[in-house]
């Protein structure tokens, strides 16, 4: 996840999924053809069908010729053609030059907002979450227990990650606990003690597993290195122990060679993020096979960090893409702040061959959606990058099916298609197990035995007319109230449709504002209130004809503005389809005096042809904030 993640923004700028996908099943005792790509009307399957002359990977192994028999949501029947019974009035697809694999699993993401549809889509029918709202991870693991997940991925989740105050993990503006315990300050029992409070703590909130963070480099992109506190070793170690003794796996987040070394050696699970900085040695390779951990490398999102954007061959593959809504193609070809060097990631690529030709298990993860990735699509780079790195095609595969689900023992057959499992399975046309590019073409998804809406995304984006450089917030037309918390009233701008209040309610938050005109000027007073995990309030202001409505900024160069206020922080934010779902932004810190403060819209808002909104908001600093604007000018470029 990245210092700057504000997926709440989707809600914004986000496109709807359809409601059913693009695969023709016949109810007839004579074989259907699925025909890859063909634009046939979707008829709903009754949970009770066969996918007959198929080949079949089920998670370990390839069988050509197979037959799968789906009922009620199970796989009833898996195994060669000739031996497998289809039932009287099973649907039958005939499999014909296709590939039926288990749903994919993400061993890596961010969860949030449409993660799970939007990952569904794209054959990803499980998720592993590493650092989300144990709020959103209850309810979604509620409606999954109580038949109610619909044609989404399964949520499992480490809940909130055990990091130290001010660490990573603390600067997306989710009120977590931390642990702060000095071991130079305490007894050997004493850590023990609390290490193993904290990790009972996580445990009765719900967390599958244990996710802790060992990151000494402090930011991946180098930008900010060693100046974020960090968990010291012995500290790690304690939690490694206290979550063992609570029957949870102990998985770590490391950046860096040496970090890897330390955690395997004091008994980590698994590593979390390959690293970038030195290639890996001999004995490391052994110390890792011995330790019988896992990694999940995230190849993808290390891409990204190594200052390519990763995903951008995704994003201009235009059968994937027009499942995909802009803000997610923005995102795809959206690197990391950092200066390219692909050694980084020849760095990782050599760690992930050396640790997989001795053993190691290895996890497919993408850590969606830092910049460079979207959840599901990114699962497809992720496994081209493990064949790079080495393994086989159907060894990557099975890093994003069976060895997941067996690493963190959440089901000896989730991830697989043999009998008695959940029918979470993918229909691709060709053969992945030979050419993983193959993965790009999917014909049908299904979640326990439903049919995936997968319904194209319409190409373009209505762009109204430019808008010129001038003034777009003199606040000289009314005085007195205006508006507050969720209340749809528009403030009239200059040009553009208008200034509003904008505030978190909208993903579950809880903080407020309330925002009036007094002496010419815009008065923001409000809190910042825990709730959601990265709050926020202010003012958002439409440049279109309506609402996120993306308009040509592109004649402007820079959004100037005056402010002063109660000291604190804020941040411009720039929100455009093409910049992806999380916004570009800038923060400023005002005084008690009227000051200038200017903001260079070429550098936060990519080419500007497509500029949805513009807010100024505090947050994500929890607490009361008083914030007064004036004079808010586009200039020429």
């Amino acid at each position: 996840m990245t210092r700057d993640a504000f997926r709440f923004f989707t809600g914004l700028a986000g496109a709807t999924l359809a409601v059913m996908g693009a695969l023709m099943l016949m109810p007839t005792s004579d074989e259907a053809v699925a025909e890859p790509g063909a634009a046939t009307p979707a008829i709903t399957t009754d949970d009770h069908f066969a996918i007959v002359g198929v080949r079949l990977f089920d998670g370990e192994s390839v069988l050509e010729q197979a037959t799968v028999v789906v009922d009620d949501g199970l796989v009833a029947a898996v195994g060669p053609r000739d031996h497998v019974d289809v039932p009287d009035g099973a649907t039958i697809v005939r499999g014909a030059d296709l590939t039926a694999l288990p749903g994919l699993v993400d061993s890596h993401v961010h969860a949030f907002g449409d993660a799970l549809e939007q990952s569904a889509v794209f054959g990803v029918t499980t998720v592993l979450d590493h650092f989300t709202d144990p709020e959103f991870v209850r309810r979604m693991r509620q409606e999954q227990d109580d038949g109610r997940a619909g044609a989404r991925a399964d949520l499992f989740s480490a809940g909130v990650l055990v990091t130290k105050e001010g660490g990573h993990g603390t600067q997306y503006g989710f009120d977590i606990p931390t642990f702060d315990v000095d071991p130079d300050k305490v007894s050997a029992a004493e850590l023990r003690t609390a290490a193993r409070e904290f990790v009972d703590a996580r445990v009765a909130e719900g967390s599958d597993w244990i996710k802790i963070v060992y990151d000494r480099l402090g930011d991946p992109s180098g930008k900010d290195a060693g100046q974020r506190p960090h968990l010291g070793r012995v500290a790690v170690a304690a939690l490694i122990d206290a979550a063992h003794a609570a029957g949870q796996l102990a998985v770590v987040h490391i950046t860096e060679r040496e970090a890897a070394r330390e955690v395997l050696e004091d008994g980590a699970d698994g590593l979390v993020h390959a690293w970038i900085d030195e290639p890996i040695d001999d004995a490391l390779v052994d110390l890792a096979r011995k330790s019988r951990a896992f990694v999940i490398p995230t190849l993808t999102v290390l891409e990204s960090v190594s200052g390519t954007a990763g995903g951008a061959p995704l994003a201009a593959d235009d059968e994937l893409a027009r499942f995909l809504p802009r803000t997610a193609l923005g995102s795809l070809r959206r690197p990391f702040e950092a200066e390219p060097d692909p050694s980084r990631l020849e760095v990782a690529l050599g760690a992930v061959g050396a640790l997989h030709r001795a053993g190691v298990p290895i996890l497919a993860g993408t850590d969606a959606p830092n910049p460079g990735t979207a959840y599901g699509v990114s699962m497809i780079r992720e496994l081209e990058l493990l064949i790079r790195a080495g393994l086989a095609p159907t060894e990557a595969l099975a890093a994003a099916t069976a060895t997941p689900m067996a690493s963190f023992g959440l089901g000896s057959k989730l991830g697989r298609l043999v009998a008695g499992a959940p029918a979470d399975l993918l229909l691709v046309a060709g053969d992945p197990t030979t050419d993983v590019h193959a993965m790009r073409d999917i014909v049908a998804v299904w979640k326990r035995g439903s049919l995936v809406p997968r319904t194209p995304v319409p190409d373009e984006v209505s762009v109204s007319s430019a808008l010129d450089a001038g003034i777009i917030g003199s606040f000289d037309t009314s005085e007195g109230q205006l508006l507050g918390n969720g209340e749809q009233e528009i403030l009239e701008a200059d040009q553009g449709f208008g200034w509003a209040a904008s505030v978190d309610a909208r993903m579950g938050g809880t903080s407020t504002v309330t925002l009036r005109v007094e002496e010419g000027a815009l008065v923001m007073d409000g809190e910042i209130r825990d709730g959601f995990a990265f709050p926020w309030a202010g003012t958002i202001y439409f440049p279109g004809s309506r609402p996120m409505e993306p308009t040509d900024l592109s004649g402007v160069g820079e959004l100037v503005l005056r402010a002063r206020g109660d000291g604190g922080s804020y941040r411009l934010m720039v929100f455009s389809p093409s910049i992806g779902q999380i916004p570009a932004q800038q923060g400023f810190q005002v005084t008690e005096e009227w000051t200038e403060y200017r903001f260079d819209l070429q550098k936060l808002g990519g080419d500007r042809r497509d500029i949805s909104a513009l807010s100024i908001a505090a947050g994500p600093a929890m607490g009361p904030f008083h914030l007064e604007i004036d004079d808010v000018e586009l200039l020429a470029k």
